[in-house]
């Protein structure tokens, strides 16, 4: 049996995220995601899934970028498959992931 492929909707999470419980779950998420990144240094940063969210914003590492299958993500690829060379990237951002 292969494996499930992300499908890449997430109609009914980006609506729950507009709910004001949504939205509360979202700004506490952000704070964690910026006290973990900000003092994170090296040239490339990669942030899977939620293109929509910005949850590297607080880092500066120079080249940022998304990757997932929904509009406004850098790179258009199936996060389970994740396209990229190993040790290319000094941080990763897995929102919503559970590894």
């Amino acid at each position: 049996m292969p494996a499930a492929k992300y499908n890449g909707e997430r109609a009914s999470f980006a609506e729950w995220c507009a709910t004001p419980l949504g939205r509360y779950v979202l700004d506490w998420e952000h704070g964690q995601f910026d006290n973990a990144v900000e003092d994170v240094f090296g040239f490339r940063a990669l942030q899977v899934g939620m293109p929509e969210q910005d949850f590297l914003r607080h880092n500066r590492i120079p080249y940022r970028f998304t990757l997932a299958l929904e509009a406004g993500a850098a790179v258009a690829a199936d996060p389970l498959q994740l396209p990229v060379a190993s040790q290319s990237l000094d941080l990763v951002a897995l929102p919503h992931a559970l590894f």
